[in-house]
């Protein structure tokens, strides 16, 4: 999966690896939700 098509909660502005992180695939977001995702 392309890094454009890879999703990133508001979260991960504050995160440290952010810029080395790819995201998650959409798809576990709309299976699951994101709220678990809590930056570094």
């Amino acid at each position: 999966m392309k890094a454009s098509q890879r999703a990133k909660s508001p979260s991960c502005a504050r995160c440290s690896l952010n810029a080395k992180c790819l995201g998650y695939e959409p798809e576990y977001a709309r299976l699951y939700g994101a709220e678990d995702f809590a930056p570094c």
